[in-house]
């Protein structure tokens, strides 16, 4: 009875013991495809790698709070320490699994680009010993607020650093745009070390070596055995910056490299001459930045103010979500165009901060991953979607179909339509009436007769438009070329945004104007959506369609048909 007692107890001691190895990790709560899925990992890739890709922006993304609160948390940008056991429970299985056999490891070597990467993880069974977390952060309670975690496995550590958010300790005013002024915003030169002749982003600089955060970050790296080991360095944002700059000074100052550095919508920590450095000692590729869409955080710091400001790594990008988005070491952005930045402060017609969102390019990436792959990895995560902060409606349609400005791709050649409703069967017609609310403008309603000039609308696309926006202007001598309007300054909108109406006005000047610039969304039966560029509105008739004489509203969602036109061109 002893005996068996005794070896009862070794049992449970030997079961206790390899649950805190992590080889019994297993929980009912863990989705079987999320299980060791950092096995598909190659911490040996040179250039693009599609799986490295998307595993690096699945931590990136749940690097931010509000992020990793989709999995059932409630955790403040401020909870600093809870922070760091959360990610850890959410994330800790990515790396082990009690189930899988490496002795069939060449069974997985098909399903990976690199068969003998795989096999040499195989033999020693990297991923299956304790996987050890850091949480590295300080705060001056202003401006500075540097995070990263630190993942070590047996053959790889993670660097993850997070973008910007809300600055720990400060006030109610610097919590929200502290590090927004004072990291992000101070982008004059700085030299990043005695040996260095190139020149950096001050505020990126100053966060990183704050209270020693980068030693921090360095020293944990050596304890966890860095020099033996391969290193991937990742963020999103801000943190896509510093992740930059801090694998160049690890380099210069430490002498320690990294295997990769894999960035999303990052900002660019430095001049050309930094950018040529970093190109040279992280050859083959090992920089990969991953861009959507018109995001304006990847334009800054615009090249067009001094300082030089340089692009390092190969770009990414995605013109839209959907599969054929997706272009590869694509040529960097015009010098010009950086003023596109501008979009930072606001606006769908420069396309706001909807596409800054990590999920675009995470979803993204999962599209390129061979479909054999995709099941054994993480789900991704749901579409971005208007109620996320800085979207809407116009913003969502560009970042799934991807219609961002090129001036060979106009939804329609510019010219003289006639605009007809689907609904009525009537045409949008121009009056001389003037309107109740709003004066210096007219009435707009439909009619079912096409004689004269007062069913012909000009439409030609807005000079200087990110997106294919377009103004429609009557073609009435009397009305002086007046345009299409939501009266946003006469009309009291309900809570839905519902009822706004639309008449004829003088054109304004920017940023005003938005309310009288419109997209065209084409559907697949050939007809249109016409949708103000101000909040996404859908022009619309109202209710008294079956008439002649009846008015248009602006509508928050689509109508049916009452939302539907045919666009037919006359010249």
């Amino acid at each position: 009875m002893k005996k068996n007692l005794l070896t009862f107890t070794l049992m449970i001691s030997s079961l206790i013991s390899l649950h805190g190895q992590g080889i019994l990790n297993k929980k009912a709560n863990v989705p079987e495809n999320e299980n060791n899925c950092f096995r598909f990992f190659d911490p040996t890739a040179k250039g693009r790698n599609d799986v490295n890709a998307y595993l690096l922006s699945y931590l990136t993304r749940i690097i931010y709070p509000q992020y990793l609160n989709e999995f059932g948390y409630n955790i403040q940008a401020t909870d600093t320490i809870l922070f760091k056991e959360k990610y850890k429970e959410r994330t800790k299985h990515f790396f082990y699994d009690s189930d899988i056999n490496f002795s069939n490891i060449n069974n997985l070597n098909t399903e990976l680009p690199n068969k003998n990467v795989l096999s040499n993880l195989g033999k020693s069974n990297p991923n299956s010993s304790t996987v050890e977390y850091e949480w590295v952060w300080r705060s001056d309670g202003v401006g500075k607020d540097p995070e990263a975690m630190v993942i070590s496995t047996n053959s790889t550590i993670f660097i993850i650093f997070r973008g910007t958010d809300r600055v720990v300790g400060a006030n109610s005013i610097n919590k929200a745009l502290g590090e927004w002024i004072f990291t992000d915003g101070n982008f004059f030169p700085q030299k990043p070390c005695n040996t260095c002749y190139v020149r950096v982003h001050k505020g990126f600089y100053d966060a990183l070596n704050y209270a020693g955060f980068r030693t921090h970050l360095v020293n944990t790296i050596n304890k966890f055995g860095g020099k033996s080991k391969k290193i991937w360095i990742t963020g999103h944002s801000l943190g896509g910056g510093l992740a930059q700059l801090f694998g160049y000074l690890l380099k210069k100052i430490d002498n320690i490299e990294a295997d990769g550095i894999y960035v999303y919508n990052s900002p660019h920590p430095g001049d050309t001459d930094f950018a040529s450095e970093m190109n040279q000692i992280f050859s083959e590729g090992r920089v990969q930045r991953f861009e959507f869409l018109d995001d304006p955080i990847s334009k800054l710091p615009p090249r067009t103010i001094p300082g030089g400001w340089g692009r390092a790594g190969i770009r990414n990008y995605f013109e839209k979500e959907t599969l054929g988005g997706y272009k590869y070491k694509t040529q960097e952005i015009s010098v010009p165009a950086d003023v596109t930045f501008l979009s930072i402060l606001g606006g769908p017609v420069l396309g706001g901060m909807c596409f800054h969102h990590p999920a675009w390019i995470t979803r993204g990436l999962f599209n390129l991953i061979p479909e054999n792959i995709k099941s054994k990895l993480p789900n991704p995560p749901a579409r971005v979607s208007a109620s996320n902060e800085g979207c809407n409606t116009i913003d969502i349609n560009n970042g799934v179909s991807g219609k961002l400005f090129d001036p060979g791709t106009d939804i329609i050649p510019e010219g003289i339509y006639r605009i007809k409703n689907l609904k009525s069967e009537r045409y949008l017609q121009a009056t001389t009436n003037g309107a109740f609310l709003s004066p210096n403008c007219n009435e707009l309603n439909q009619t079912s007769s096409t004689s004269g000039d007062a069913t012909k609308w000009r439409i030609s696309k807005v000079d200087g438009a990110i997106f294919e926006s377009y103004i429609l202007q009557t073609t009435v001598n009397s009305l002086n070329n007046k345009v299409i309007d939501a009266d946003y300054l006469n009309t009291k909108l309900d809570n839905n945004n519902d009822f706004c109406k639309v008449q004829l006005c003088n054109r304004l000047l920017p940023p005003e104007r938005r309310n009288q610039e419109w997209s065209l969304e084409r559907l697949p039966n050939g007809n249109f959506r016409i949708i103000c560029i101000k909040d996404g509105g859908y022009l619309s008739i109202a209710d008294c369609y079956s008439q002649d004489g009846c008015r248009y509203e602006l509508k928050k969602s689509p109508q049916g048909l009452q939302s539907e036109w045919s666009l037919i061109k006359l010249n």
